[in-house]
């Protein structure tokens, strides 16, 4: 909330100023923080030292975990729900705050909310803040959230700053649900869990880099599949 309300008050200041060049590179950057983020997650869960040789570990729950969840996440076509229910959200805004001093502000709030609401950062990151009390994927996307609101309030105006507000209730939902279940996990739910989620995160990286087009959304149904694996199958 406060890089959203820190990163909107720059843009507003800024207005007309802001750089491209400049923030694309930090865009770029912060692609590549969040790729070592998620590798930083994946290692440790994957490689082991046993016998003073390095050896691999849940690479068969790994597998079915992202296969079958993007099965799933495919066939439930959950990015394309988030999509169509994001365009109804800014839909319905912009038909009710007609007049055209109030436009701006309706539509920097709704797209900014929408934005920093559906990605899959905000529930990945506010999932292991819960859970694994490591807000590092938070810190990320708050650096990430507060170049965004530059950009966008140096053009939307004052509406974006307030999106902190939708951010705040948003993942502190998340946040406080993963606190509530976390007693009802084991350790090794947790683990895989983590590892799980840290290849997601991954994935948003590559997004950010190279400007491919994997569908995150599509695979939050692995993280389900991790948890349900690690307690029928908990040996791969």
């Amino acid at each position: 909330m406060i890089g959203i309300i820190v990163g909107g008050g720059v843009g507003l200041g800024l207005r007309s100023k802001t750089n491209k060049s400049m923030t694309d590179q930090i865009m770029l950057i912060l692609g590549i923080i969040i790729m070592l983020t998620g590798l930083a997650g994946i290692l440790p869960g994957i490689l082991v030292i046993k016998g003073g040789k390095l050896v691999s570990q849940h690479l068969l729950h790994m597998m079915l975990s992202l296969i079958i969840g993007v099965v799933i996440g495919e066939w439930l076509g959950i990015e394309a729900l988030i999509e169509r229910f994001s365009n109804r959200i800014e839909t319905v805004v912009k038909k009710r705050w007609q007049d055209r001093s109030l436009s701006t502000f309706a539509e920097g709030f709704s797209g900014a909310t929408i934005l920093f609401c559906t990605g899959a950062m905000a529930i990945l990151g506010s999932l292991q803040d819960g859970l694994l009390q490591d807000p590092t994927l938070l810190f990320a996307k708050t650096i990430l959230d507060s170049v965004v609101a530059l950009i966008f309030a140096s053009s939307l105006g004052l509406g974006v700053l307030f999106s902190a507000l939708s951010v705040g209730l948003y993942q502190g939902s998340l946040t406080a649900l993963a606190v509530v279940i976390d007693p009802l996990l084991t350790d090794l739910m947790i683990e895989n869990l983590s590892f799980v989620g840290s290849i997601l995160v991954l994935c948003i990286g590559v997004n950010f880099c190279f400007k491919t087009k994997i569908r995150i959304a599509n695979l939050i149904p692995a993280l389900a599949v991790s948890l349900l694996l690690s307690i029928f199958i908990p040996q791969i």
